[in-house]
């Protein structure tokens, strides 16, 4: 079946679980008791437990105007000329928008380009003057804006 191939979740209509919070006496700030509050660490203070392949803003100007902003990290194998990337625009963009790829990375001669721009993503591409000798990582930093 076509949907075996998708991730858990994507693109289904089931029900997710619902989350509760820690069991425990409210205090005055109406949480948990102080232990599970110190046991538990702030979002902010977890380390990323891998590679961190792309972080993204969604924001809206005081003009109207929808717009996007990131980085997106594209890792280019030993020996290879190019890499690509994807980022998904959730909610999709009221029509196709303007996006700017650029990198300021100068360990060796790159081009990044968005190679495919649609209002549900942009596949960012970059390509290399010579192949890699050792595996790279690129910083790609993504503007996205819509036509408003």
């Amino acid at each position: 079946d076509s949907q075996s191939s998708r991730p858990r979740g994507c693109g289904t209509t089931a029900a997710r679980p619902q989350i509760r919070p820690p069991r425990g006496r409210r205090g005055r700030n109406g949480g948990g008791s102080a232990a599970d509050r110190a046991a538990t660490p702030a979002p902010a203070a977890v380390p990323c437990p891998g590679r961190l392949q792309q972080r993204l803003e969604r924001y809206e100007l005081s003009s109207g105007a929808d717009c996007l902003r990131g980085r997106l990290n594209l890792a280019v194998a030993a020996g290879s000329r190019s890499a690509s990337g994807h980022v998904g625009f959730c909610p999709a963009f009221a029509e196709t928008p303007q996006v700017q790829v650029t990198t300021d990375y100068d360990g060796v001669e790159a081009v990044v380009s968005a190679a495919e721009v649609l209002p549900w993503g942009v596949r960012v591409e970059c390509r290399l003057a010579e192949p890699a000798e050792e595996p790279l990582e690129i910083p790609v930093d993504v503007f996205v804006q819509s036509l408003q």
